[in-house]
């Protein structure tokens, strides 16, 4: 899958092609995984690097991983300028550009993880089923492209009006194309200037100095435009002039330039107008397909060489093609449908899971229910549940009782501790008083008898308050017990019958089943005489047969003797 354009014959590419086994994990996370019908990992190579098959263990889902050629590997210039572009193209995120997932790096090597695409670029689409070489010149109609041509320029404007990014290398070699059983296909727009920065660097390594006017351009000749080629800033000119000349690829076989060497090229991208798709379909003895007047002139006007005689953006180069609506939708839909499809066939696998399982149960209980004797009465067992159930309930309504009590109790002490408190506090106001009392100088005995009732009067009221607070903790704490060792009394004599009621109730059962068992082996014992019996007879019968055969054998034998 190595595909280079013959005026790229002066970069010197390397062929070195990692030794990667199937299994083998790259950066602690990537599983190598060989492509059916493959003979190992490599899912594409080319002047900058190859692209493996791997599982992305962290994630669990299948992704492309792209490793650079061992030249660029020990650039660190490259490797700067690719955080870069892989920090932009991160940002990507639309339905018909292949998505950037990350950078990876450990202490030998780095790589970009990607979008796996289930299908082929649409140069290797062209030549599939198809005798001949690769230069054997093969064309698609305008009805064929339609489809595609919508879902490269959705993809484009959403690159150029909302993420702000310029593609600069778009060609059929550049767009994959997913097919589905169902025939719906899929485009999506790949290598959004990471592979130009590598192949900068690979020219540089390569000591080759094209001729750029000593400023180094990203891209593919023939699809670049004269401003591209001379070095100017990257803009959107750029990529209309190569979907341009992508549309006269697909539609007529060969871009609008492609024979010379690399300057020849260049001299006809800057003073060459290249003739018009029918014009170059019967240069090449093709018959000329049904190309509208519309879309010859929207191809032309991206093939000027002024920028200001193209059209102005994609979405305006898609109202002259007369490409209306989008694709995103009914790609969108097409996912839904994969999903569902593959939900459905794991929510299938898990219902059979789930029937095994039931049918594995189902068989379970056959076997239990064939090994328990089926007549045994159930009446002894649903008595003991009952009495169990009753006792218990009662047990809880006694236990419930007695906590509900024991918090009552708990709610009267520590209102009659509130009126302790108060009482305190009410003594402590009383006998602030008293000392304000004593302090003032005594005039009369009348004032020493108030002092002294006062004091007699708190006494009391204090004794009095200490007596009452013994007694309700005394009374509670004497209920508290009573109804706690009444509960245990109940909860052990329900214990004691329940254990009771269940050991006669298992008796019984095991009486029943080894009365049962003693029954069927006396049926086994009478089956086994009995046929015993009968296999004696038959065996009797058998022996007697035969010797009266064998007599009358004999006297046959003696009469034919005689």
């Amino acid at each position: 899958m190595k595909f280079l354009l013959h005026n790229e014959e002066n970069i010197t590419f390397p062929t070195i092609r990692p030794a990667y086994q199937e299994g083998d994990l790259l950066f602690e996370r990537f599983r190598m995984l060989t492509p059916r019908d493959a003979k190992d990992s490599i899912l594409g190579e080319g002047g900058t690097g190859i692209i493996h098959l791997v599982r992305d263990e962290l994630l669990d889902r299948i992704v492309a991983l792209k490793l650079p050629h061992e030249n660029i590997l020990r650039d660190p210039n490259a490797r700067f300028d690719v955080i870069r572009e892989t920090r932009q193209a991160i940002e990507l995120t639309h339905p018909h550009i292949v998505r950037i997932h990350d950078f990876h790096e450990d202490r030998r090597n780095w790589g970009i993880s990607m979008q796996y695409v289930r299908g082929m670029n649409l140069d290797e689409w062209r030549h599939v089923g198809t005798a001949g070489t690769r230069r054997t010149i093969i064309t698609y109609d305008v009805e064929r492209i339609t489809s595609w041509i919508t879902q490269l320029c959705d993809a484009l404007i959403y690159a150029h009006e909302d993420a702000h990014m310029v593609h600069r290398d778009i060609k059929p070699k550049n767009l994959m194309l997913e097919r589905w059983e169902d025939g719906h296909e899929r485009l999506l727009l790949t290598d959004f200037g990471i592979t130009q920065k590598l192949r900068l660097h690979t020219m540089m390594l390569s000591r080759v100095q094209t001729p750029t006017d000593g400023k180094g351009s990203m891209g593919t000749l023939p699809y670049m435009s004269m401003q591209q080629i001379m070095g100017a800033p990257a803009s959107i000119s750029d990529d209309i002039y190569a979907v341009g000349a992508t549309i006269y690829e697909l539609l007529t076989g060969r871009p609008p330039f492609y024979e010379g060497s690399y300057a020849q090229i260049r001299t006809q991208v800057e003073t060459v107008v290249p003739p018009s798709m029918v014009q170059r379909l019967h240069a090449f003895d093709i018959p000329a397909h049904d190309i509208p007047e519309a879309w010859e002139s929207a191809v032309s006007a991206c093939l000027a060489k002024s920028p200001d005689r193209r059209p102005p953006s994609i979405r305006e180069l898609k109202s002259l093609l007369g490409l209306s609506g989008t694709a995103v939708a009914h790609t969108e839909d097409t996912h839904l449908r994969e999903e569902i499809i593959i939900i459905s066939k794991a929510l299938e696998t898990r219902g059979q899971e789930v029937s095994a399982l039931e049918a594995e149960l189902e068989t379970l209980r056959r076997s239990l229910s064939e090994s328990v004797p089926s007549d045994i009465p159930e009446s002894e067992w649903q008595i003991a549940y009952n009495d169990l159930k009753t006792n218990f309930n009662a047990t809880r309504f006694l236990l419930d009782t007695a906590m509900s009590e024991r918090d009552a109790f708990h709610q009267s002490l520590a209102a009659t501790e509130q009126s302790h408190a108060d009482l305190l506090h009410h003594c402590s106001l009383l006998e602030l008083e008293m000392i304000h009392l004593r302090e003032l100088p005594s005039t009369d005995d009348a004032a020493t008898d108030a002092i002294r009732q006062a004091e007699e009067r708190i006494h009391q009221t204090e004794s009095s308050a200490l007596a009452r607070i013994d007694a309700i903790q005394e009374e509670a704490a004497e209920k508290i017990r009573q109804a706690e060792e009444s509960a245990q009394q109940r909860a052990i004599a329900v214990e004691s019958e329940a254990a009771s009621r269940i050991q006669q109730a298992e008796s019984a059962a095991q009486s029943r089943i080894e009365a049962i068992q003693e029954e069927a082996a006396a049926k086994i014992r009478e089956a086994e005489e009995a046929a015993r019996q009968q296999s004696a007879r038959a065996e009797s019968e058998a022996t007697a047969r035969v010797e009266q055969t064998e007599s009358a054998a004999r006297e046959r034998i003696g009469a034919i003797q005689e």
